[in-house]
């Protein structure tokens, strides 16, 4: 019952609880369990949340014993897109850095610096910039915690700011950094399709076939 669509596996406590992340039968790591937090970010930040890349290449360190954590250990991924943003997603120190022509911004959980911060904190005026983009941002609605957003959008029909369109293309960088790793080449990406371009290895890893018995059809 726990194993749902994967494959089936004689039981180990450690395929199950928190040590699920670090199997590839289940999840992906570091690469989308803190990666996807990251790339969410820098997403918005581009302008890119309706989009994918266009190519993707890495590196990772897999554990190739059988019946071991499979996820990649140490990684270094970078996603190029259409409008010439580049995304890179390395293993490493947990923050997020924007850099561009004015600088750069450090984004972690807890804080957001850089010189680009401390001049808008020592300007009133662009404070009420900043200000008028998050209202903008967050569509006239209360700045408030994503569950209670989640819940007030249940009641008036709106759509959350942390939204499953958007958040879908944000995971989906993170998937196909690990595909990439895994097949070990560069990648072609065709964000519209949702698809690779002429690799079939490639594209037969975007889904997998469901176990009997507990599919999914939609």
């Amino acid at each position: 019952m726990w194993l749902g669509q994967a494959p089936m596996t004689p039981y180990i406590k450690e395929r199950t609880h928190y040590q699920f992340r670090w199997w590839l039968e289940y999840s992906g790591g570091q690469v989308t369990d803190w990666g996807v937090h990251h790339t969410d970010i820098a997403m918005w930040a581009l302008g890119l949340g309706n989009t994918g890349p266009t190519t993707i290449e890495g590196k990772g360190e897999f554990n190739k014993q059988p019946n071991c954590y499979n996820v990649a250990r140490t990684f270094d991924c970078t996603m190029d897109f259409a409008n010439g943003n580049q995304i890179r997603l390395n293993s490493g120190r947990n923050e997020l850095i924007l850099e561009g022509e004015n600088g750069k911004i450090r984004v972690n959980r807890g804080s957001l610096t850089g010189k680009i911060v401390d001049d808008i904190n020592g300007s009133k005026s662009e404070q009420q910039k900043l200000d008028d983009e998050v209202r903008k941002l967050y569509r006239g609605r209360p700045l408030q915690g994503h569950m209670q957003d989640f819940f007030s959008c249940i009641k008036d029909r709106a759509l959350p700011i942390s939204d499953v369109f958007t958040h879908h293309r944000s995971v989906s960088v993170c998937h196909l950094a690990n595909i990439a790793m895994l097949c070990g080449r560069k990648l072609t990406w065709d964000p519209q399709k949702e698809d690779f371009v002429g690799d079939k290895q490639a594209s037969s890893m975007v889904s997998r076939e469901q176990r009997k018995g507990f599919e999914i059809n939609a």
